[in-house]
Formats: structure tokens, C-alpha cells, sequence
């Protein structure tokens, strides 16, 4: 008896001493070893530079902020810390890469109402609430907290260059629940692209009609409709001049829904608005090609093409303007041009891109009318990998 009484508290002390040594001494390794800890193949790296959101003060509603974004600006920083200061909308582009490492209480965000040059820290929640998890207040509860649902997702921006997309809500927990409806109780990566949710609060601001056009655009063709009609409630707001991006968002629903006309009425607002915008020739030229008018969306194409280049050339924008005119040469009959372009377009994307196999096997078809079969051919393997 006594020797099993033995064995079971030996097997207790190893237990207890392996528990210690994961709770308190792993994480005193991986800190103390410059912020990385390696296990086997798996490297947790440890964040290096955490946030102050700088948030104007008053706001309530979602903020969003892209991270790693192009041609965007570059945030400043203070002592360790990565400077976020968000506009009037709380929706912010970023080229800077966020930092994803671990998280620990010496380095975590930071939140703060600011106005002139004063900071009042908001207390950040440690949970990510829905209506379901009031009944587990007495576990969770977080009295005075003003930063809800603090999350990161990842989308592939342009077709293959990745941004990682920061969101939470500021406000009381009231609030936050306020901006909750029955039917979509929490922000995910469908509706990532919503933005504020504060329409409630102001219905006369363009910009949230707008993102929720997005939104809705993002979650298919179910919802273009839907989307139609945000995109049209942003046309009324805020003045008739100043509507081009709205005009220019609703052409492409139309243009997916096959509403070429609606499209190609609203394209010739947006470019009256704003002349030097690639992206409203471009919707102009695939109203253009659903219409069957090939020749002025090979010419809508040509434009959105030397503008782009003139301004920076973009590669996603490059593929959509060259794919868009090599189609419109092949409805001319003009196949060769159509590789010319085709050929373009495969060059401006990543290899291996969602797209890519369409593209061979569209400069296959031109190689086939011109009796090209052997570099039809290696199109036709070049898709098939």
C-alpha cells in the first residue's frame, strides 16, 4: 500500500513539475531569448512592436486598418510602439507589416481617444462578445471596457498580395451590442469589408452607405442587389459632384449582373467626375464588351492602361485593363493582338495565380485560330499544371 501511495505521488510530482515548467518557465525562455522560441520546425515569434490606435475622440462604431497596403503611407513610431492615427471614418491604409507575434501584457495595443494633443486611455476587452456570452458576465465581464472584438484576418488583396486587415469597436459594451443585429451578431471575414457600422448614427454619410455596398458586394451574387441599392443611397448623399467612386462602384454590380447599360451610363458620371481614374475606363470598357461594342472597349482599355502606367503601374489593375482588351480583340476577330495582350497579362500576375490557367488556355484558343498548334499546345499544359 505504502509503495503505491509512492508511485502515485511520484506520478503527481511529475505532473505538477511539468505543468510548472510550461506555465512559468516556457514563457521566461521564449522571452528571454530575443522573442523567439523553437520548437522542433515551429518558430513563435514575439511581438516586437505593439500599437497605439490614436481614435478621434468621441468615435463609436467599427474601426478597420489595412496592414502591408501599397502605395500606402508608412506609420510613424514612438519608443517601440507603432503609431495608428485614425481619421474621422476610424479607416485607415498602411504599408506597414503587422507585427504577429505573441502577445503579452508588456506588450499589447494600445487605445486612446485623442484631441489636440491630449490621450485618454480606453480600456480594451479581453474577449470577443455576443449576445450569447452576456450570461457569462460573471466570467468575462469587463466593466468600463471601450475596445470589443479586437480581431485580424487575412485577405489577398489584388489577387495575391496579401493584407492583413486589423478591426475592432469602440464604445461601451451597450454600444457594441447595439450595433449587433439577430442575424449577424458578430464581424467575420464575410463582412470584413462593412467598415463601420454606423449608419444608425449617421444616415447621411456617404462613406457608410459605401462600405456597406462593399460588403455586400463581397458576400456574392445573392447580394448584388442589395448592394445596388447602398451604392445608390451614396449617390444622394453629401452632393451630386462629388460622386464618382459611387457611380463607379455600382457600374461594376451592374456590369455582374449583366446590366451592361445601367453600367455604361454610370461609367460616363464617373468619368466626367473624374477624368484620370483608370478603374472608370476600365468598368466603361467591359460595359463596352458586353455590349458587343469591341472597338470602344479596346479604346476604354488603351486609356486605363497609359493612365495606370503614367500614375504607377498596379499589377492587378495591369491584368484586368490587358485581360479585358485581349478579350475585346478576340471578339474583332484581331487574334494576334489578343496575345500580344494575353501575353501581358500573364507577365503582371504572380505564377500559379487563381486566373493563370484561364489565361493560357484563352492565348491557346488565338493560337489555335491562327494555326499556332504547337504553342497552343504548350498553353494547353502550361493551364493543365
Amino acid at each position: 500500500m505504502m509503495k503505491m501511495h509512492k508511485e502515485r505521488l511520484g506520478i503527481f510530482l511529475w505532473i505538477a513539475g511539468g505543468l510548472f515548467l510550461l506555465i512559468f518557465l516556457l514563457p521566461l525562455w521564449f522571452y528571454l531569448f530575443n522573442g523567439y522560441l523553437l520548437l522542433g520546425n515551429l518558430t513563435l515569434p514575439q511581438r516586437d512592436h505593439p500599437i497605439k490606435f490614436l481614435i478621434p475622440n468621441g468615435y463609436i462604431g467599427w474601426a478597420y486598418i489595412d496592414f502591408n497596403a501599397r502605395q500606402s503611407p508608412i506609420m510613424p513610431m514612438e519608443g517601440n510602439y507603432y503609431i495608428i492615427t485614425l481619421p474621422a471614418s476610424a479607416r485607415l491604409r498602411t504599408s506597414t507589416k503587422l507585427d504577429e507575434g505573441w502577445e503579452w501584457p508588456w506588450n499589447k495595443d494600445e487605445y486612446y481617444y485623442c484631441q489636440d494633443n491630449a490621450r485618454t486611455r480606453l480600456k480594451d476587452t479581453d474577449y470577443f462578445p455576443d449576445k450569447s456570452s452576456k450570461r457569462l458576465r460573471g466570467l468575462f465581464s469587463d466593466d468600463g471596457g471601450m475596445i470589443w472584438g479586437a480581431s485580424t484576418v487575412m485577405k489577398l488583396h489584388r489577387y495575391g498580395h496579401p493584407e492583413l486587415i486589423k478591426s475592432f469597436f469602440v464604445g461601451t459594451e451597450e454600444q457594441y451590442y447595439k450595433f449587433l443585429t439577430a442575424d449577424d451578431p458578430v464581424p467575420d471575414f464575410k463582412d470584413i469589408f462593412q467598415y463601420p457600422r454606423n449608419i444608425d448614427i449617421n444616415p447621411n454619410k456617404k462613406n457608410s452607405y459605401i462600405a456597406l455596398g462593399l460588403g455586400a458586394e463581397a458576400l456574392g451574387p445573392s447580394h448584388y442587389e442589395q448592394a445596388i441599392d447602398y451604392y445608390t443611397n451614396a449617390i444622394t448623399r453629401d452632393g451630386a459632384s462629388e460622386n464618382a467612386l459611387s457611380y463607379r462602384l455600382r457600374a461594376r454590380v451592374y456590369n455582374k449582373c449583366g446590366q451592361y447599360q445601367k453600367a455604361l451610363d454610370d461609367c460616363i458620371k464617373a468619368i466626367n467626375q473624374e477624368a484620370e481614374c483608370p478603374e472608370n475606363f476600365y468598368y466603361e470598357a467591359t460595359a463596352y464588351k458586353g455590349l458587343g461594342q469591341y472597338q470602344k472597349a479596346i479604346d476604354d482599355c488603351t486609356k486605363a492602361i497609359n493612365i495606370d502606367t503614367k500614375q504607377a503601374p498596379r499589377e492587378f489593375e495591369q491584368f484586368c485593363f490587358y485581360k479585358c482588351r485581349a478579350e475585346s480583340y478576340m471578339g474583332l476577330g484581331n487574334y494576334q493582338n489578343a496575345i500580344d495582350d494575353y501575353t501581358e497579362a500573364i507577365s503582371s500576375i504572380p505564377p500559379g495565380w487563381l486566373f493563370a490557367p484561364q489565361l493560357y488556355n484563352e492565348r491557346a484558343h488565338c493560337y489555335e485560330k491562327l494555326g499556332k498548334k504547337d504553342l497552343a499546345q504548350q498553353d494547353r499544359e502550361k493551364a493543365a499544371k
